[in-house]
Parts: structure tokens; C-alpha cells; sequence
């Protein structure tokens, strides 16, 4: 058992030495290049240094113009007012921006008063606020005297009738709620198949 244990380190610290040989090996030397690759760009600078210099528009006007014309001449495409968006010839021209636009404001003039003029003022109300608490208190205690007194039969017989007295529509609308309930309660309890016998 301690032989393979011992093998075992052996072959981490061989594979750990193998691993760092590759890399050292591997540091100097770089990707081989492409021989074709490298011959498309020696013609490349030489077409470049062969090239004579493209003449420079003295403004910027005329440096414009000539972007345009190469951009023209690479895709293709024509522009101007004579030209549509895709370069081809135009029958009929665009209108004018300022002939599309609409020239109506939405501003409106405003009726301004001055606020600084001290205009007549209504006189104030003096409200007595004694008064109306104390005809509350009156109504208040009115109504717990008439509280203080039982209840008779015949308040009770009263409120028995107005109790048991029930709309038709609340009627219905109860066999409707009951109704819904039934069918919710079969949607979701258990399946018939899985339901005791009972």
C-alpha cells in the first residue's frame, strides 16, 4: 500500500516538472506566420508606397464635396436634390420643410390682473363655536336618556319584523351565490374516483 502512495507523488511531481519544461520551451518561440499572409502585406506596402498622394481640398467645403463623390463612386449611389433616397433619379421633388410645416401657435394671450390693487373684501363671519358645542352636548345627552330606558316587547316584536323582512333580490342573489359555492367546491375537491365510500 505504501508503494502506491509512493508512486502515486512520484507522477504529481513528474507531470508538475513536465508541465513547467513546456511552457519554458513554449516562451520564446512565437506563432509561425503565414507565408501567404505575409506576402499579401509586403504587396501592400508597396502598392502604399508606390501610391502617389491624394490631393488635399483646401476647405472644408471642398473636403465634403470629395468624401461625397468617393462615397458615390463605392456604393453606387447618387445623391442631391435631384436623386431619391436610394440614388435613383427623382420625377418629382421633395417639398420644402417650410412648405409642410405648420406655421399655427398654440400660444394664446393671457388675461393678466394685477394682484398688487387691494380690492374690497368681504367682512368676516365670527362663528360661535360655544353655541354649536352646546347643542351638541343637548343632542348627545337626548339621545342617551332615550338609551337608558329597557327595551319593551313591543320594540322587540318591531325589530324581530324589520329583521325577518327580506328582499327578493337578496333572495336570489343568495340561491345564486349558493349555487356558485356548490360548483366551486366539486372543482376543487378530491375526484369521485378517489374519494372515500362513504
Amino acid at each position: 500500500m505504501e508503494g502506491l502512495w509512493v508512486l502515486a507523488v512520484l507522477w504529481v511531481i513528474l507531470s508538475f516538472v513536465g508541465k513547467i519544461s513546456k511552457n519554458r520551451a513554449g516562451v520564446g518561440k512565437g506563432p509561425t506566420p503565414d507565408p501567404e499572409l505575409e506576402i499579401r502585406r509586403r504587396h501592400r506596402l508597396e502598392r502604399a508606397r508606390r501610391a502617389p498622394e491624394p490631393e488635399r481640398p483646401a476647405s472644408a467645403t471642398e473636403q465634403l464635396e470629395a468624401w461625397r463623390r468617393e462615397m458615390e463612386r463605392l456604393t453606387g449611389l447618387r445623391t442631391g436634390p435631384d436623386y431619391g433616397p436610394m440614388g435613383k433619379p427623382s420625377a418629382a421633388g421633395l417639398p420644402e420643410a417650410e412648405d409642410v410645416e405648420d406655421r399655427e401657435s398654440l400660444e394664446v394671450e393671457g388675461d393678466t390682473t394685477s394682484l398688487e390693487v387691494s380690492g374690497v373684501r368681504a367682512a368676516r363671519v365670527v362663528v360661535d363655536q360655544d353655541e354649536q358645542a352646546e347643542q351638541l352636548v343637548r343632542r348627545r345627552t337626548a339621545v342617551a336618556e332615550g338609551r337608558l330606558s329597557g327595551r319593551s316587547l313591543a320594540d322587540h316584536r318591531r325589530f324581530d319584523q324589520a329583521v325577518r323582512v327580506v328582499p327578493a333580490q337578496v333572495v336570489s342573489a343568495g340561491r345564486s351565490r349558493l349555487r356558485t359555492a356548490v360548483i366551486w367546491r366539486e372543482v376543487l375537491e378530491r375526484p369521485v374516483s378517489l374519494r372515500d365510500g362513504s
